[in-house]
């Protein structure tokens, strides 16, 4: 069996039919006879919870070839069963490699599928990322799940990446959700405009809408130039990931929500060469990531939430003691950074963070509110250039001695880096 066409599906997780009596016809695409099959069957062969509307399936019994002109062939059919938003068609496809040799988007021959007519979805059989293809893009209001390009070289096609289409002025829409997938360099959106659902997807560097590289890969069609405001969970990528925007020219934001991610270096909204700058203005939790990362190294404002988020050197609006780094004005709680971290200016509220030396807004401006924080010499606007004007309670230096505040700045039970407590701008008499 290649390709089925279902209509009419019951619910077969239901108690309205008996699974052990009831059948349902098949049309096979392409054959002239309607065989019968058990509903029972029906719901091993889809697995449970895939129900309720049309679907059309593809087996992937073949070659790559075939099972590529068999899944274009499914997914042509699936755009004449009248998708919309209140009749979704699942086109299901079954674990095997799949290669286009007449893909229909630029450049040709690139071994690329387009999946990008809204309300129709396209899903593996198992919902895991066995359905390898020699290439992806997609657009429009879409569920994409198990889809796999990390052999499409091998496969034939031209570059590895999962391409998102940004065919809506701009804009990845909100509507579209991506669920265990994985792609090559350069997946899920190149250039930024990314707002969409992705759930445990894996990428290679340069992923999740960043640019690297002063022209998009061969076959990348994604050209947003600045916001990242989706919803990632459980996501992973190379460095360069994540809003790294090395050679665009505006500024560029990350408004969404990012939970349990990670990347390697230069993630998180890194600006380099100060290009346009980066506001970090989302919430992050429990995300990782490798140095200059986190609005590194410079020209960066971190305005959002951060929760148990780690950094390594230059991360978190951190630089090189430079005045181009950038400022922490958002709420950081269980953060961790590296050498010259949490920016020039740290103006936020900063919870049981801890960072390496010139941190905390070491040369500039230490304005917050810092609680139980740990940072090596010359942090809290320890440097001779420094402005010690925040409020410190119970921090702590691994090394050196705390600067003079200034203003209405107070040390209140801190303990320097020579073991000595540092208590300025209040008395014990007066309670703070």
């Amino acid at each position: 069996m290649s390709i089925v066409k279902i209509t009419q599906l019951p619910n077969v997780l239901g108690n309205q039919i008996n699974p052990a009596v009831d059948i349902l016809p098949i049309v096979r695409v392409g054959a002239d006879s309607t065989d019968k099959i058990t509903v029972e069957e029906l719901g091993t062969l889809f697995g449970g919870g895939l129900e309720g509307t049309q679907y059309v399936y593809v087996a992937g019994n073949g070659t790559p070839t075939e099972n590529g002109d068999e899944l274009k062939a499914a997914y042509a059919t699936a755009q004449t069963m009248s998708p919309s938003a209140t009749n979704r068609i699942s086109v299901i496809v079954g674990p095997g490699k799949y290669f286009n040799s007449s893909p229909a988007i630029f450049p040709l021959a690139d071994g690329q599928f387009e999946f990008s007519t809204d309300y129709i979805d396209v899903i593996s059989l198992t919902g895991n990322p066995d359905v390898f293809l020699s290439g992806i893009s997609v657009g429009g209001l879409s569920y994409i799940k198990g889809m796999n390009t990390s052999e499409a070289l091998s496969l034939g096609g031209v570059q590895a990446g999962f391409n998102l289409i940004n065919s809506l002025a701009g804009v990845i829409s909100v509507g579209q959700k991506i669920e265990n997938c994985v792609g090559g360099n350069y997946s899920f959106g190149w250039g930024g405009n990314v707002n969409g659902t992705f759930i445990n997807c894996i990428g290679g560097s340069g992923s999740f809408a960043s640019v690297i590289t002063s022209s998009p890969p061969m076959g990348i069609t994604d050209l947003g130039t600045g916001n990242i405001g989706g919803i990632f969970i459980n996501c992973e990528a190379g460095s360069n990931s994540f809003g790294n925007y090395t050679f665009m020219t505006g500024a560029n934001n990350l408004t969404g929500t990012f939970t349990n991610c990670k990347a390697g270096s230069s993630s998180f909204g890194n600006d380099q060469f100060m290009v346009g700058g980066v506001n970090l203005s989302g919430l992050f939790t429990n995300c990782s990531a490798g140095s200059g990362s986190f609005g590194g190294v410079q020209n960066s404002i971190l305005s959002g939430t951060f929760i148990n988020c780690k950094g390594e050197v230059l991360s978190f609006a951190g630089g090189f003691g430079l005045t181009t780094a950038g400022e922490c004005s958002g709420i950081f709680t269980n953060c961790t950074g590296g050498d010259n971290s949490f920016g020039i200016t740290a103006s936020g509220i900063f919870t049981n963070c801890t960072a390496g030396i010139n941190s905390f807004g070491s040369n500039g401006t230490s304005s917050g509110i810092f609680t139980s924080c740990v940072g090596g010499e010359y942090s809290f606007s320890g440097d001779l250039m420094g402005t010690l004007s925040g409020k410190l309670f119970y921090c702590r230096l691994t090394l050196g001695t705390f600067a003079t505040v200034s203003g209405s700045g107070k040390t209140v039970y801190c303990v320097d880096g020579n073991g000595d407590p540092n208590n300025q701008g209040f008395t014990a008499q007066n309670n703070l």
